[in-house]
């Protein structure tokens, strides 16, 4: 990338206002680029493919090959993968944006995620509003408008279904559909009936229907599986679904008002501890059988049990202030201390036992953060999270991209450095089937075909 097009791409990057002016930074997408001497990882088989060179042009990848036998264009730009280590762009199945998708904060952290190696999110229900969060799906698409890929989830609650004047979630799933979302997000204040009946709108329409799986007193996590639910966000409420252990007793609800979040949150978190084998294997077979997948958002649930792990993460300085306040914030957090701090910890473990299993049965795991704990590089300690519940480093990798992508019907599109497919690569230093913290080794990342080098990596705060 010429120096001209380096400063006028970190103009436009610094200056919000200026992004539908991008025309002149997006048409290097269409220059060919060649990456020299690569090893490609093949996600789908788990394995490194050593010294290949990528061709890509147009901003797709045009060609996957061995270094001696690649050609190479004329008026390719030409990068050296010698040493270093090519994977498809990272996905993160759940992110939620700001109040405004305009705001600096916003725009900011979009940048963040394509730093972190991360170039598809799923939006899943932000504050902002729908039309707004599918124009700027449209004006990235366009090259108007930087940030990763958009798939948009148009979300199912009750206080949704107020919000849109209309008179049932089936009524709001169908208003979704018209305007044109990816899928449809369950979240609270629903019935299993609600629930069967958005999937019921949601089959006929084409999209598919996940999210949370339980309210504050009602579960219905098997009723939706069995009705066609696609996946599961969130591995630890599903506890709420599964029957205790012989002789196990539950703790004593809290009273209404008592310590409100942090008792409750305590309350369902440790139920993870009382509940039957038994119960935990026919769910995880019943998911699997049923093609449902599991998004555990193990990273979330880890920071009530280990906050001190991220309290102080060099990443948070990256973030713009108002999200950097907010990832280090834990005083927001049920954080557990003394023995709830034990049973939370086993609780976890628990949790990550049944992740395992999902993935040991042949289901789909995916990697989503929930913005948690540190935004747009969540996803790498989601990574690190799925190799310490028992993946191993490739399949964790396959979790973030190939899985991800056909769970987002993206399939045919990205999630694997094959031609063909939208050219949204990440090269690193470190071979991450050996390691999956080499993830964050980020030497730089290409978005649908354009090359982001290093001064566009770097933190936009200092």
């Amino acid at each position: 990338m010429s120096p001209l097009l380096v400063a006028l791409a970190w103009l436009v990057l610094s200056h919000p206002d200026a992004l539908d002016a991008q025309a002149a930074v997006t048409s290097d997408a269409h220059a060919p680029l060649a990456i020299l001497g690569v090893t490609v990882i093949d996600v789908a088989r788990g394995r490194g493919i050593p010294d290949q060179t990528v061709v890509v042009s147009e901003g797709r990848i045009v060609t996957v090959g061995p270094t001696p036998r690649t050609r190479v264009p004329r008026a390719a730009r030409v990068l050296s993968g010698r040493g270093k280590f090519l994977i498809p762009g990272l996905m993160d199945t759940h992110v939620h944006l700001g109040w405004d998708i305009d705001s600096a904060a916003t725009r900011e952290l979009l940048h963040e995620f394509l730093a972190a190696g991360v170039t598809t999110v799923r939006e899943a229900s932000s504050r902002s509003t729908v039309p707004e969060q599918l124009d700027a799906r449209r004006r990235i698409a366009a090259g108007r408008m930087t940030g990763p890929r958009l798939v948009i989830a148009g979300r199912i609650d009750a206080r949704a279904v107020r919000r849109a004047g209309v008179s049932n979630p089936a009524a709001l799933a169908r208003l979704w559909a018209s305007m044109g979302v990816d899928g449809l997000k369950i979240r609270s204040g629903l019935t299993r009936e609600d629930v069967t009946a958005v999937i019921a709108e949601g089959r006929q329409h084409g999209l598919p229907v996940f999210g949370h799986t339980v309210d504050t007193t009602v579960s219905y996590a098997t009723a939706a599986i069995h009705a066609g639910l696609a996946g599961v966000m969130h591995v630890e409420p599903l506890a709420r679904e599964l029957t205790l252990a012989a002789g196990a007793e539950p703790d004593a609800a809290p009273k209404a008002g008592d310590e409100a979040v942090t008792a409750w949150h305590w309350y369902w978190y440790v139920r993870w501890t009382l509940v039957d084998s038994a119960a935990e294997d026919r769910l995880a077979r019943l998911m699997v059988a049923r093609g449902v997948w599991l998004e555990p958002t193990l990273a979330i649930s880890a920071k009530s049990v280990y906050p001190d792990r991220w309290r102080h993460d060099p990443r948070i300085t990256r973030l713009p202030e108002t999200l950097a306040r907010d990832a280090a914030d834990t005083t927001s957090l049920p954080i557990f201390r003394g023995d709830s701090l034990v049973r939370g910890r086993a609780a976890f473990g628990r949790m990550m036992r049944f992740v395992r299993r999902v993935h040991e049965l042949g289901g789909d795991v995916l990697t989503g953060t929930d913005n948690a704990p540190v935004y747009a590089w969540g996803i790498h300690d989601e990574l690190a999270l799925l190799v310490e519940a028992g993946l191993s480093p490739a399949a964790a990798l396959r979790a973030a991209t190939l899985d991800a992508a056909r769970a987002l019907g993206l399939s045919r599109k990205t999630g694997t450095v094959t031609p063909g497919l939208a050219a949204d690569l990440v090269l690193l230093d470190g071979d991450p089937i050996a390691d999956i913290r080499n993830t964050q080794k980020i030497r730089a990342v290409i978005v649908r075909g354009r090359l982001l080098d290093g001064a566009l990596l770097e933190p936009r705060r200092h």
